[in-house]
């Protein structure tokens, strides 16, 4: 059983989300001439300065670990590597706590495990900054090293300290913009944003049997089923045909898609991610597992493709 945790923002948060012609780097997304492959993934070891592969564990947290993955493979991308990975349960604790509602009284109610959306974490991201993995001290993450009773999986989830929610760490939080196309164009915005070296997270349904046993090959949108209950991470995209091909699929011929992969990262562990676990396929171009492969139809399916504008403040 793998646990995910995304919950859909709000209708009418989602018609206010800030699009990604308002990033910083638009225009530079823009102008970058799309290669027949993009390579991010190659900076996704931790020896190479990005996140690894993360493990969630048993715990609801898919949303902080696609952000913190993203934010910290982002800056390797960048040449300005954090000293250690964000921390998804950080991120993750911040946005339950952006959500929470005193109690009549005042007092504020414990926090559960019950997953969050893009746009708490957003909220707790620039109310509290990120925090590196070792200030929490929640790993690997899961109801071992969260709940307050691990046996209990209904029991709350342990109470932040000020110096992890505060905690001083070198990454600066811009802002969040998200991939508000449709169609060819929506597929084409992704494909900029990763030509320009920002990942880009999403939601999925993770529900299914085919994507929770998936061990290798490429998914297509008719084999996920389920609600859109789980965040990821989007890294690379291949074209696996000519440059001609690619020019006319451009410009809107049919009939091309096959020739289009996409890549993506997993939270539920792999091959070579530290904190255990065996999901998915390896990589040749990093050695690590719990990664995937997707195509045209999975893109077209995606929910919530967000590109994060982080930079490295000392």
């Amino acid at each position: 059983m793998y646990y995910r945790g995304h919950i859909p923002d709000h209708p009418e948060v989602v018609k206010k989300r800030l699009g990604l012609h308002l990033h910083p780097d638009y225009a530079r997304m823009r102008a970058t001439a799309l290669p027949l492959q993009t390579t991010n993934r190659a900076k996704l070891p931790v020896s190479a300065g990005g996140p690894g592969v993360q493990n969630q564990g048993d715990a609801s947290d898919c949303e902080g670990f696609a952000h913190s993955s993203g934010a910290t493979l982002r800056l390797a991308i960048a040449g300005t590597p954090l000293p250690e990975v964000i921390s998804g349960v950080g991120l993750y604790y911040g946005a339950l706590l952006a959500d929470r509602s005193p109690n009549p009284d005042g007092t504020l109610p414990p926090i559960f495990d019950n997953g969050t959306g893009p746009s708490s974490i957003i909220s707790g991201w620039g109310r509290w900054g990120a925090a590196g993995r070792s200030a929490w001290g929640q790993v690997p993450s899961g109801s071992a090293t969260m709940y307050q009773n691990p046996s209990d999986p209904n029991s709350a989830l342990i109470n932040p300290t000020p110096e992890q929610l505060y905690s001083e760490f070198p990454c600066k939080f811009a802002g969040a913009f998200f991939i508000q196309t449709s169609g060819l164009q929506k597929v084409i915005d992704i494909y900029s944003a990763l030509a320009a070296g920002y990942p880009v997270s999403d939601a999925i349904p993770a529900s299914g049997g085919v994507f929770q046993s998936y061990s290798g090959g490429i998914l297509t949108a008719e084999q996920m089923t389920g609600p859109f209950d789980h965040a990821n991470l989007l890294v690379d995209v291949e074209w696996t045909g000519s440059l001609g091909q690619f020019n006319a699929w451009l410009g809107g011929e049919a009939g091309l898609d096959a020739y289009l992969v996409g890549h993506g990262v997993n939270s539920w562990g792999g091959v070579g991610c530290v904190d255990g676990g065996s999901w998915g396929e390896v990589d040749p171009l990093n050695g690590l597992g719990g990664q995937y492969r997707f195509d045209r139809s999975f893109f077209d399916m995606l929910q919530s493709p967000c590109v994060l504008a982080v930079t490295r403040s000392s």
